[in-house]
């Protein structure tokens, strides 16, 4: 019943089917509360022990396999996503060029948003003449913080980053650059590598992980590089350490750590309400 309340409601909401879909099938387990109420039912003798004891083992199989259930999620979304597609309701690719002047071709496409895709915006932004970035992400906050900066570079579209179908309304193969910075889909950026290696083979393609398993996984599937943040990280903290390790101990990382401070305000007061989901 949950999924289904979550499709009712995510069609009210304007949810994306992904989104929808993610929060029906992690909610999508009988609760604690159930077993406090069968245990209420049992000791007031409203159920005897047999279904009591029916009642308990069904909801503790719920649990089980709900658990189970939330490993395999994307891959569950693959296979049922066409349940929640009346949610995916996006604007065409011909309304995006018409009544909001974005170009579809030789475009930079970030899909998801991030620091990365944050650096990546400002980069295009503070050339001698800016470049308009285009912003596929289906978190309503991200799309509304940017619609509502007037003089951002940034062009949003409130559509699932991993839809294929977006992919192909929204002419990533036609593209100047596809930088994917969702990060937490692993089998989404395998199959857009094979989309592009298809359709556009020379068209540099772009992911971000975490994971260093993940980044061989990408480089395998064709994907012209992988920001690992974590390996980035390491290398950028290693030459500061280097610098700042063998300096008197009062001054040792106090200008890199106040620098730092300030990036990380100036990042908070560049983003406002969505600093958080960053």
């Amino acid at each position: 019943i949950k999924p289904f309340f979550l499709i009712i409601t995510g069609y009210a909401t304007k949810l994306k089917g992904r989104t929808a879909f993610f929060i029906g099938t992690t909610v999508n387990q009988s609760s604690a509360v159930s077993i406090i109420v069968g245990l209420l039912a049992w000791k007031y003798n409203l159920f005897d022990d047999r279904l009591f004891a029916i009642l308990i083992t069904v909801i503790l199989l719920s649990l089980l396999i709900s658990a189970m259930g939330h490993a395999v999620q994307p891959g569950l979304y693959n296979s049922f996503k066409w349940l929640v597609g009346v949610l995916n309701r996006n604007i065409s690719a011909l309304d995006l060029e018409n009544n909001q002047q974005v170009v579809l071709k030789d475009h930079v496409v970030l899909l998801g948003f991030n620091e990365i895709a944050q650096e990546i915006g400002e980069f295009y932004e503070e050339q001698l003449t800016p470049e308009r970035v285009l912003l596929i992400d289906c978190d309503p906050e991200i799309i509304k913080h940017f619609e509502a900066r007037k003089d951002s570079n940034v062009d949003p579209v409130y559509a699932d980053p991993n839809d294929p179908a977006v992919w192909r309304e929204y002419k990533l193969s036609e593209a100047k650059v596809v930088v994917s910075c969702t990060g937490s889909d692993l089998d989404s950026d395998l199959e857009l590598a094979g989309y592009i290696r298809h359709t556009a083979p020379d068209l540099p393609f772009l992911a971000v992980t975490t994971s260093h398993e993940d980044s061989l996984k990408l480089y395998e599937s064709g994907v012209r590089y992988v920001v690992q943040t974590d390996q980035l990280a390491s290398k950028t903290f290693r030459s500061i350490f280097a610098e700042e390790i063998d300096k008197p101990a009062q001054e040792s990382f106090v200008e890199e750590g106040r620098s730092h401070w300030k990036d990380t305000r100036s990042i908070r007061d560049g983003l406002g309400d969505i600093f958080k989901l960053v």
